[in-house]
């Protein structure tokens, strides 16, 4: 026990005086404005070590000595002399974060520090927006991320940041989160991002991407969709992967229902009809269906899948005509005019897409057979034929390969 004492007394007795003299030699750096980063390095290294946590010296050097180099690079910066932008903002963030550091232990070192820390926060805030049009993500965070640690933390009275800025460094800091693809980074401000106007849908874009991609926020996902299509009824983001959602969990009553709320807010949306008769022709509400696809189509014949719904919907209800239709007239006069009417919806589909045989033929088939078209019907089966010649040639490639 005797000799461990003794030992102990020793490594103390070497450490102490080192210690001391690396102070005192900091302290002479500081005062000549001389090898700063050193100094920084220097106390650093002494903070590493858990005897030095409450050594209030080694704080105030390292505060001073950042302190210092950034005012150096802010006055060449005044003068117009040149200066490294992305060090002179590196330098400023750590200022901060060691004073955050030295708060953390001694609290009452907050007031010798605080000229600095007030006179220069917006800098920080400046700082990320440089990063950010660099598109160095990584930095232009940290940089936010201090400011608003700064500004909306415990000391948050002791600046007077506007809350537009506070609300600008925040969706900004969650847009670099997004593009680092950080969940954490991303999600760290939202409430603050959101509460900015001119980047809310984005907020609200990026967030729904976020909570998608990782595991365990689905539920985050669909509730950021809903308040973005609550919000921008309009916008095909929200609405389509929200309807996603419903019809991927056959919620079709509910897909409906979304699509019909979405087309009181913005009528002449042709997305919104065309999706409506999609939906409309899985109900198997074939009529309505019709109506849908027809309204799509006066509004816009450019999305060619309308015709084929509308037409295909024609060919359901001839074809559950059919077994009345055997011994009934009457039904059998309604299949026919179910028949025709699909017929210039299918016309205008295989004219739009020459190759989709496989959505158009069968039907072509069935209407020129079933209203006596003989010269069409003759084509379509020449059609139909060299289409099944065609893909047993590339079923017997894919066997030989």
């Amino acid at each position: 026990m005797r000799v461990i004492t003794v030992l102990f007394f020793l490594f103390v007795a070497m450490v102490v005086p080192a210690q001391k003299k690396e102070i005192s030699e900091a302290k002479d750096l500081l005062k000549a404005k001389k090898n700063l980063d050193k100094v920084e390095t220097g106390m650093l290294g002494l903070l590493s070590k858990e005897e030095n946590k409450h050594n209030v010296k080694i704080y105030r050097i390292l505060n001073e000595a950042v302190r210092v180099q950034y005012e150096g690079m802010n006055e060449k910066l005044y003068l117009k002399q040149t200066v490294d932008s992305a060090a002179m903002f590196n330098t400023l963030m750590r200022a901060y974060r060691y004073a955050e550091m030295t708060d953390s232990v001694f609290p009452e070192e907050r007031k010798k520090n605080a000229n600095f820390l007030t006179k220069y926060v917006s800098n920080l805030f400046a700082g990320g927006a440089f990063m950010f049009r660099k598109e160095n993500y990584t930095e232009a965070w940290d940089l936010f991320d201090t400011y608003l640690r700064e500004t909306t933390g415990l000391r948050v009275n002791v600046y007077n940041e506007p809350d537009t800025r506070k609300q600008t460094a925040a969706f900004r800091a969650l847009c670099c989160g997004y593009r680092l693809s950080d969940f954490d980074k991303t999600v760290k401000y939202k409430d603050l991002a959101l509460a900015f106007e001119r980047g809310h849908e984005l907020s609200l874009k990026y967030l729904a991407e976020i909570y998608q991609r990782n595991e365990g926020s689905y539920d985050e996902y669909i509730h950021t969709l809903e308040a973005g299509l609550q919000s921008y009824p309009c916008e095909e983001f929200f609405f389509t992967r929200l309807l996603k959602y419903h019809l991927s969990n056959q919620r079709m009553s509910e897909g409906l229902a979304l699509t019909d709320n979405s087309l009181k807010q913005c009528p002449d949306r042709v997305l919104f009809r065309y999706v409506k008769a999609s939906i409309l022709l899985g109900m198997e509400r074939f009529e309505d269906c019709i109506a849908a696809a027809d309204s799509a189509i006066a509004l816009t014949d450019s999305i060619a899948d309308c015709f084929y719904i509308g037409g295909i919907a024609n060919v359901y209800l001839a074809e559950g005509l059919k077994d009345k239709a055997v011994s009934n007239s009457g039904e059998k006069e309604k299949m026919l005019s179910y028949y025709k009417k699909a017929l210039p919806y299918f016309q205008t589909y295989r004219m739009r897409e020459p190759n989709r045989q496989d959505k158009w033929g069968s039907p072509l088939y069935n209407i020129y057979l079933n209203l006596n078209m003989g010269r069409e019907f003759d084509e379509i089966c020449d059609v139909l034929r060299q289409s099944k010649k065609v893909k047993k040639v590339e079923k017997a490639k894919k066997v030989r390969k």
